[in-house]
């Protein structure tokens, strides 16, 4: 951060904050720790960005007062599906690490 800054520059220390909170969790869950420039940081960071917001979606509030809603989906933007669509790449993400823990486990 102190390179970022360097001149008074504003830093966004963001990136930062996710990589040490996913590094916790990453080292408990799978057993090893993401440098800061891992890609596998860059795609958890994106696609859980994705997904909240997809959570956020108005569509989504209403799905879960009117659960009938879902058949309609397609009517509001399809907001299910990338929902469905954005987990299955994580899930993908996560099914990839395990693999990784699954051949170096002793």
């Amino acid at each position: 951060w102190k390179q970022q800054g360097e001149g008074r520059k504003p830093v966004d220390v963001t990136m930062g904050i996710m990589v040490g909170v996913s590094n916790i969790i990453w080292q408990q869950t799978f057993g090893r720790t993401l440098q800061y420039d891992d890609p596998v940081i860059e795609q958890v960071k994106d696609v859980s960005q994705e997904l909240i917001a997809k959570v956020g979606y108005p569509a989504v509030f209403l799905i879960e007062l009117f659960p009938f809603i879902r058949k309609f989906d397609a009517l509001f933007g399809s907001p299910i599906k990338a929902m469905v669509d954005v987990n299955d790449r994580f899930m993908a993400l996560l099914d990839k690490e395990l693999k990784l823990v699954e051949k170096h486990f002793n």
